[in-house]
Order: structure tokens, then C-alpha cells, then sequence
């Protein structure tokens, strides 16, 4: 009869301690982004606000230091974009391999299960 290893069983404590702690964290930090995103948009808008600084610029009234600096931070921005993005998406791809397993496991209990069910039924 199929049985768990203690790697499985392992991996499933492991499993159940990051589900806690996602349950958590994960609305926990995007409360801190929004916050902080709110808290630059009133407290420094020519960060995050985009009509802010078309304004200034109209207006004639960003220094050329400042000007050159946001050239220069749009680029990292940018860059720091798609790194973003490629990291989470090789976050994705190990959280995908992990559901994998996870479900694999789940299939296993489940013909564990058929099979005591059966020969409990059949005790002939």
C-alpha cells in the first residue's frame, strides 16, 4: 500500500508553516507598498506622480540637475523593472514545481484511501 516517506511528511509540515505565515506576510507587505507608494505621492510627488512633474516641467521649474537625475533614474527604474519581473517569475516557476509535488502527495493519500476503503468493504 502506497505510504508517505518522511521527506513527504516533511514536506508537508514545511508546507503547512508557509501557508500560515503567507497568510500573513504576503497582505502584510502589500499593505507597507501601498502605504509607502500614499506616503511618497503627498509627502514627495515628483517621485511617484506623474501630472506633478509634467507640471513642473511646463512650468519651467525643475533645476537641469534634477532633470538629468530623473533620466538617469528612469533607466534604473526600468531595469529594476524587469529584474522584478524576472524574479518573480522564477518565483512562480518554484512555486508551480512545489504545487506540483503537492498535488502528487494529495493524489497519493487519495489511492491510499481507495485502497483501505476497498479491502475494508471486501473483507473476502
Amino acid at each position: 500500500m502506497a505510504s508517505l516517506t518522511p521527506a513527504d511528511e516533511k514536506f508537508l509540515a514545511e508546507r503547512k508553516v508557509l501557508e500560515r505565515f503567507g497568510m500573513f506576510a504576503f497582505p502584510a507587505a502589500l499593505a507597507i507598498v501601498v502605504l509607502v507608494w500614499v506616503g511618497l505621492f503627498y509627502f514627495v510627488p515628483l517621485i511617484v506622480n506623474p501630472f506633478h512633474v509634467l507640471g513642473r516641467l511646463e512650468q519651467h521649474s525643475l533645476a537641469p540637475g534634477t532633470l538629468t537625475v530623473f533620466a538617469v533614474v528612469g533607466v534604473i527604474a526600468v531595469n529594476g523593472l524587469f529584474l522584478l519581473l524576472a524574479v518573480l517569475s522564477v518565483a512562480g516557476m518554484i512555486i508551480a514545481s512545489r504545487e506540483r509535488r503537492y498535488l502528487k502527495l494529495i493524489d497519493l493519500l487519495k489511492r491510499a484511501i481507495d485502497v483501505r476503503v476497498k479491502t475494508s468493504s471486501n473483507p473476502g
